[in-house]
């Protein structure tokens, strides 16, 4: 496991002795203001709370990572940052470094540093010598580029052991030997390993402001964003490298239940496990005859984001990844993870979508499917089949958002049960014949038709972005032409439609701005506008 970052206001020497301190504020873990807790001073010596190992018996020290000094060059974006890794046992390790930064306004964003001066890279990296002070000359500027802001660093360090320990059991139940973690890992523990392997370049990069996978089989997989990296995927990702899989619900209760369910040892540990990386879970106070930790917490979802995983030798079949496609078209990439070589074949491909390599195969792969160019205004969305649906993917491709749907004739059709989709209205206009929207109090039309295959309820929602007031929304009862529409209701934006629908009825719908002559609901502005809808049959 790697040691998380200590705080840059202390600075000690492999035997504990202080040689720099500002004060002794809490050790900063990050995340929510959480901390690992407070050093202490005993004979001015640091005493300070450190992480529990789950496997008993590792004789390895752990190497701890500090900040000296940081200090920005004058008059240049350079800062030089001073830090060292004490470790008694190891002569180096694989050490790097985030940058946490807030600009003028607030916003907050987390790199890793990758420019440096001087020949300084050299400081940081694989092979890094322990026990010493080292400086690295990062440029700000081209890293980050802001003109001005605040920025903390977290350093990371590797002696050579995995991102993450398990103390794994083997149990012999009556349905066959179950091999599983002793306890589970937390969301928690699995961001910190993230973030570990982003700051030393191993397998995520940043891509438009998402974490993504680079090189092997997650190559461009989105995994999360710098502050919420903990995903399906990035779990995927990092239980792949170690070779393990999220236990199922009934591994975790199998394993549980083992022998007598009754019998249950208790103890509290000499040294009592503190620390924000055991934030909603903790090492094991409870086990079974067999050593299973025995917490049993009907909250716990064993496949949300914010649940705790047991994990097992990776053996089932799975598919990671996938995502969206551009409007313009293009590949969309996903993994296959099929540890125990059962094989694995696509089906049920869409007309949109086409396979630039196999279709099935046996073992571990990406897979790349091409996507045409989509030339409506409407997402789609699909469902590809993996072994005839044991596993199921879904991928999607955004509509063209410059279609603007001016004219009645040009109306969108509405399908399925749900959709959403972007369209501007900037450069709409009214038509010749075109009925007075909202009791004549609006401009800038856009149509829509909707026809419900059952009966049922339509409901839209709409939204703008920069615009204090937002569009209107009408509804149309009868009329097949713009010269026969009539019957109509009309909502204002911010209460929507909700509309029922008998089965085979169309209903047609149009999108508009509020007048600078409206007194009642005030002047819109014309511009992008994000719609969402959705039919619920009765």
């Amino acid at each position: 496991e790697y040691v998380p970052p200590r705080s840059k206001n202390i600075t000690f020497d492999v035997d504990g002795v202080i040689q720099s301190r500002d004060d002794l504020s809490p050790i900063n873990m990050g995340g929510n203001d959480k901390y690992l807790g407070f050093p202490t001073l005993v004979n001015n010596q640091v005493v300070v709370p450190r992480r529990a190992y789950r496997t008993k018996g590792d004789t390895n020290a752990i190497p701890v990572p500090s900040i000296v000094s940081v200090a920005q060059v004058p008059d240049t974006t350079l800062i030089d940052i001073t830090y060292r890794v004490d470790d008694p046992d190891d002569a180096t390790v694989t050490t790097g470094i985030l940058a946490s930064m807030t600009d003028g306004l607030g916003n907050t964003t987390r790199i890793p540093l990758a420019t440096f001066a001087g020949g300084t890279a050299a400081n940081l990296g694989e092979a890094v010598a322990t026990n010493t002070d080292l400086t690295v000359t990062w440029d700000a500027g081209v890293d980050w580029g802001a003109a001005f802001g605040d920025i903390s660093f977290d350093v990371y360090a590797n002696d050579g052991r995995p991102v993450l320990g398990f103390h794994m059991l083997t149990l012999p139940l009556p349905s066959g030997d179950l091999t599983i973690s002793r306890s589970p890992v937390n969301d928690l523990e699995i961001k910190e390993a993230l973030y570990y392997l982003w700051a030393t370049g191993q397998g995520i990069r940043l891509a438009d402001r998402h974490l993504v996978g680079q090189g092997g089989l997650f190559e461009g997989v989105l995994l999360g964003t710098p502050e919420a990296p903990v995903t399906d995927s990035s779990r995927a990702m990092l239980f792949y490298q170690l070779g393990l899989e999220i236990a199922t619900e009934e591994q975790v209760n199998a394993a549980r239940q083992s022998f007598d369910a009754d019998t249950v040892y208790t103890f509290s540990p000499k040294h009592p496990i503190q620390g924000d990386l055991l934030y909603g879970g903790s090492l094991p106070n409870s086990v079974n005859e067999l050593g299973f930790d025995t917490k049993n917490d009907s909250s716990v979802s064993y496949y949300s984001s914010n649940s705790e995983s047991w994990v097992v030798p990776a053996t089932s079949f799975q598919a990671v990844g996938g995502g969206a496609a551009s409007y313009t078209g293009g590949d969309v990439i996903f993994t296959v993870l099929d540890p125990s070589n059962e094989g694995w074949s696509i089906s049920n491909l869409p007309d949109w979508l086409s396979a630039t390599g196999p279709t099935s195969g046996v073992g571990d792969t990406r897979i790349t499917l091409s996507a045409t160019e989509n030339a409506n205004l409407l997402n789609r969305a699909s469902t590809i089949d993996l072994n005839d649906g044991a596993v199921s993917i879904t991928l999607s491709q955004s509509g063209d958002s410059s279609i603007v749907p001016d004219n009645f004739a040009d109306r969108i059709v509405l399908t399925g049960d749900s959709g959403s989709f972007t369209v501007s209205n900037a450069n709409a206009t009214f038509e010749p014949g075109e009925p007075s929207h909202a009791d004549g109090n609006s401009e800038n039309s856009l149509w829509f038709t909707f026809t419900a295959p059952q009966s049922g309820n339509l409901i839209i929602n709409i939204s703008q972005a920069g615009s204090s007031v937002l569009p209107f929304v009408s509804l149309y009862y009868d009329g097949d032409a713009l010269s026969t529409l009539s019957g109509y209701n009309w909502w204002y934006g911010e209460w929507g439609i909700n509309a029922y629908v008998s089965s085979g009825t169309t209903r047609h719908i149009a999108i508009t701005t509020p007048t600078s002559s409206n007194s009642t609901y005030g002047s819109g502005s014309p511009g992008v506008i994000d719609v969402t809808y959705q039919f619920i049959t009765n």
